[in-house]
């Protein structure tokens, strides 16, 4: 149930299956053009949506049509929602 000013908890079990699906995913996923990263977090912008996903980090966004079959990212993986954000590239200082 929402109720307006609650956030949603996420249970331990939901945090656990997404770091399973991260993990099991992470080395295939960092190997796609212009992908920097790739984390959990929450499915929406909305505090009270307990809802995680995987969230893949890329330099450049590319639509999917334009990219070939096995370079492309998949919506979701096992069932977990996947979200691309562009964050433009990272350096170590």
């Amino acid at each position: 149930m929402r109720e307006q000013g609650f956030t949603m908890t996420i249970s331990s079990e939901h945090m656990a299956h997404v770091k399973a699906v991260q993990e099991k995913y992470i080395q295939d996923l960092m190997r796609k053009p212009h992908v920097v990263g790739v984390s959990v977090g929450r499915a929406s912008s909305d505090a009270n949506d307990p809802e995680l996903a995987l969230v893949v980090l890329v330099d450049k966004h590319v639509a999917n049509d334009r990219l070939p079959p096995e370079d492309q990212i998949p919506s979701s993986l096992d069932g977990v929602r996947v979200i691309i954000r562009k964050t433009g590239g990272f350096t170590a200082v």
